[in-house]
Protein backbone atom coordinates (compact mmCIF):
# COMPACT_ATOMS: atom_id res chain seq x y z
CA UNK A 1 0.00 0.00 0.00
CA UNK A 2 1.20 3.36 -1.17
CA UNK A 3 1.83 5.81 1.84
CA UNK A 4 1.35 9.21 1.15
CA UNK A 5 4.73 11.31 1.29
CA UNK A 6 4.68 14.21 4.01
CA UNK A 7 6.18 17.63 2.68
CA UNK A 8 7.83 19.33 5.26
CA UNK A 9 7.16 22.49 7.00
CA UNK A 10 9.56 24.45 5.81
CA UNK A 11 8.32 23.96 1.97
CA UNK A 12 4.73 24.23 3.17
CA UNK A 13 5.27 27.79 4.83
CA UNK A 14 7.51 28.83 1.87
CA UNK A 15 5.49 27.72 -1.13
CA UNK A 16 1.84 29.28 1.51
CA UNK A 17 4.32 32.85 1.92
CA UNK A 18 4.82 32.84 -2.17
CA UNK A 19 1.37 32.20 -2.97
CA UNK A 20 0.40 34.30 -0.35
CA UNK A 21 2.43 37.36 -2.15
CA UNK A 22 1.28 37.04 -5.64
CA UNK A 23 -2.21 36.99 -4.56
CA UNK A 24 -1.07 40.10 -3.14
CA UNK A 25 0.51 41.61 -6.13
CA UNK A 26 -2.18 40.53 -8.38
CA UNK A 27 -5.25 42.46 -6.49
CA UNK A 28 -2.61 45.15 -6.62
CA UNK A 29 -2.11 45.18 -9.65
CA UNK A 30 -5.87 44.73 -10.75
CA UNK A 31 -6.64 47.57 -8.46
CA UNK A 32 -4.16 50.04 -9.31
CA UNK A 33 -4.84 49.26 -13.55
CA UNK A 34 -8.81 48.72 -13.30
CA UNK A 35 -10.57 49.21 -9.97
CA UNK A 36 -9.42 52.35 -8.37
CA UNK A 37 -10.63 55.30 -11.38
CA UNK A 38 -13.94 53.34 -11.06
CA UNK A 39 -14.31 53.59 -7.10
CA UNK A 40 -14.10 57.16 -6.77
CA UNK A 41 -16.70 59.05 -5.21
CA UNK A 42 -18.13 61.86 -7.69
CA UNK A 43 -19.82 64.60 -6.58
CA UNK A 44 -23.01 65.68 -8.62
CA UNK A 45 -22.56 68.56 -10.83
CA UNK A 46 -25.35 71.39 -11.05
CA UNK A 47 -25.85 72.32 -14.74
CA UNK A 48 -28.17 74.66 -15.89
CA UNK A 49 -29.84 74.03 -18.84
CA UNK A 50 -31.45 76.28 -21.21
CA UNK A 51 -35.07 74.11 -22.91
CA UNK A 52 -35.15 76.25 -26.79
CA UNK A 53 -38.58 76.09 -28.08
CA UNK A 54 -38.25 74.73 -31.61
CA UNK A 55 -40.76 75.52 -34.66
CA UNK A 56 -43.18 72.68 -35.12
CA UNK A 57 -42.35 70.97 -38.50
CA UNK A 58 -44.65 70.79 -41.18
CA UNK A 59 -43.84 67.55 -43.62
CA UNK A 60 -44.76 68.29 -46.92
CA UNK A 61 -44.88 65.56 -49.24
CA UNK A 62 -43.34 65.55 -52.98
CA UNK A 63 -45.62 63.89 -55.75
CA UNK A 64 -44.45 64.91 -58.43
CA UNK A 65 -41.88 62.25 -58.92
CA UNK A 66 -45.08 59.80 -59.48
CA UNK A 67 -45.66 61.28 -63.00
CA UNK A 68 -41.98 60.79 -63.56
CA UNK A 69 -40.64 57.42 -66.03
CA UNK A 70 -40.44 54.78 -64.50
CA UNK A 71 -43.25 55.14 -62.40
CA UNK A 72 -45.42 55.83 -65.39
CA UNK A 73 -44.59 53.05 -67.40
CA UNK A 74 -45.48 50.46 -64.68
CA UNK A 75 -48.09 47.67 -65.35
CA UNK A 76 -50.65 45.90 -63.04
CA UNK A 77 -49.96 42.01 -63.13
CA UNK A 78 -53.25 40.25 -61.63
CA UNK A 79 -55.72 41.63 -60.18
CA UNK A 80 -56.35 44.05 -56.99
CA UNK A 81 -57.72 43.58 -54.75
CA UNK A 82 -56.74 40.36 -53.84
CA UNK A 83 -59.98 38.14 -52.34
CA UNK A 84 -59.15 35.12 -49.76
CA UNK A 85 -60.56 32.64 -50.76
CA UNK A 86 -61.10 29.27 -49.05
CA UNK A 87 -57.74 28.16 -46.57
CA UNK A 88 -56.79 24.80 -45.71
CA UNK A 89 -58.62 21.70 -44.43
CA UNK A 90 -61.20 20.91 -41.64
CA UNK A 91 -58.64 18.59 -40.38
CA UNK A 92 -55.50 19.46 -41.03
CA UNK A 93 -54.15 16.16 -39.99
CA UNK A 94 -55.26 14.58 -43.03
CA UNK A 95 -53.25 14.13 -46.02
CA UNK A 96 -53.89 16.48 -48.48
CA UNK A 97 -56.33 15.37 -51.73
CA UNK A 98 -54.69 17.25 -54.57
CA UNK A 99 -51.76 15.54 -54.35
CA UNK A 100 -51.15 12.64 -56.38
CA UNK A 101 -50.62 9.21 -54.57
CA UNK A 102 -52.17 10.80 -51.03
CA UNK A 103 -54.68 8.43 -48.93
CA UNK A 104 -57.55 9.61 -47.39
Amino acid sequence: MLVPKKTPFLKRAALSTIIIVLFGVIIYLVYTNFLSGRLEIIKPLSVKVDIKQLPAIKPQLATDFITREPYTSLRLYGSLPVTVTRLGQPNPFLPDPKFVGSQP
